[in-house]
């Protein structure tokens, strides 16, 4: 569209996706338009910024108002920084050239959502930023244990398993290089859309009262996370069928499940479900993986017990040695006690079995964030979209013991 560098260069740094890039490029020609003598869009006033001008300044708005709604605090100055929501509607329709001057709070709020996309776009930026700051701050649960990937689509993401490469043969002098196979299987799983919507009113905008704004923003943020996490402990104590036997996750068959006394959470019952993940065979059924184990996953009613065993202490004697000392990384999830209070769980590093993988959408790591001029409500609607799934891989890299 012959527009300069500077201002594909500002809607890249506000993130906006294409539908709103586009409503940006649209409403900065009709103001080139304007200014060259066209059609006249914009009632007299101050001269309208330049594209990469009024983005940078929306850009401010929107890092003010996300710290004033518990965002991550400003580091430098920021005219904005005590600015009420009525000022920030005044700044975005006098940065497109429309008069203000006499107009009250309620009138500028409502002409700056009906006439322009800036001011939704301010709220959309703050809200975003507090909605992520608070799920990038949440590390906790089975996610730890997992591996991140993407999915292109919604359709089932087969994800093709790889077995051990077969054994070197040796060549001689004058001897030929023989051909190998390696056995091969299939998981699959899909992603599903979760979300939330949420609504600011008029009212609360003219009163400059943005507290339940910012913290819905942190909350569904929060939930964002806790689902994730819910997803998960559900799919690990749901036991699922594994595509390549037909087979619980965790069965006698797989050698990765203990029952009975032996069971119990100490020292012993460690030490032997990590051999049985040592010993775990590889796709060909002969092949040792060595499996090692990386995490110790408890319920929190096991969290002092855990730390018990894996901590470091200074042995007088070889009998008081821990051997776990230092070799696993505790996972307390307290969802897993409404399941089991005792039971517990090994699991190998995701990089060196897999074991869960969760996806996103490509196009979106994590929860999107929409805003819209409300229809049925007299303000401002805020939808949290999450495209989210996961499924158990192979079953060679993870071992429950009931506890009981």
């Amino acid at each position: 569209h012959g527009l300069p560098d500077s201002f594909g260069q500002a809607l890249i740094e506000r993130a906006l996706d294409v539908d709103r890039a586009r409503h940006a490029i649209l409403e900065e020609l009709a103001r080139r338009d304007q200014g060259t003598g066209g059609h006249l869009n914009v009632s007299g006033g101050r001269c309208a910024e330049s594209g990469a001008t009024l983005l940078r300044q929306c850009e401010l708005m929107a890092d003010a108002l996300a710290a004033r709604i518990g965002g991550t605090p400003l580091k430098s100055e920021n005219p904005y920084r005590h600015a009420r929501v009525a000022d920030m509607a005044r700044d975005c329709l006098e940065l497109r050239g429309v008069r203000t001057t006499g107009l009250s709070r309620s009138t500028l709020v409502e002409r700056a959502l009906h006439t322009t996309s800036d001011f939704p776009d301010l709220l959309h930026g703050a809200g975003a930023r507090v909605l992520r700051t608070t799920y990038t701050s949440y590390a906790g649960g089975l996610k730890r244990i997992c591996k991140p990937s993407t999915a292109a689509d919604f359709r089932a993401k087969q994800r093709l398993m790889l077995g051990e490469a077969p054994e070197l043969l040796r060549v001689n002098e004058h001897g030929e290089f023989k051909y190998g196979t390696m056995a091969e299987t299939k998981g699959s799983y899909s992603l599903g859309t979760f979300g939330r919507i949420f609504g600011i009113t008029r009212q609360a905008l003219v009163n400059d009262d943005l507290d339940a704004f910012g913290d819905m923003a942190g909350r569904l943020g929060r939930a964002a996370a806790e689902f994730e996490s819910s997803f998960l402990v559900t799919l690990l104590t749901s036991n699922p069928t594994m595509s390549e036997d037909n087979l619980a996750l965790f069965h006698a068959s797989h050698n990765n499940l203990a029952t009975g006394g032996g069971s119990v959470l100490a020292v012993s019952a460690l030490s032997i479900a990590r051999k049985n993940l040592r010993l775990q065979k590889g796709l060909n059924g002969t092949t040792p993986i060595d499996a090692t184990p990386s995490y110790l996953i408890v319920p929190a009613a096991l969290e002092t017990t855990a730390e018990q065993l894996i901590s470091s202490i200074m042995p007088s004697t070889t009998g008081e040695v821990n051997p776990f000392a230092g070799k696993l990384e505790l996972v307390v999830d307290p969802r897993l006690d409404a399941v089991s209070t005792s039971a517990w769980y090994l699991a190998a590093s995701p990089n060196l079995v897999d074991t869960i993988e969760y996806s996103y959408l490509e196009s979106a790591v994590g929860p999107e964030v929409f805003v819209q001029e409300g229809f049925e409500i007299d303000g401002v609607q805020m939808k949290v979209r999450l495209d989210f799934g996961a499924g158990v891989l192979d079953w060679r890299g993870l071992y429950k013991s009931a506890g009981i």
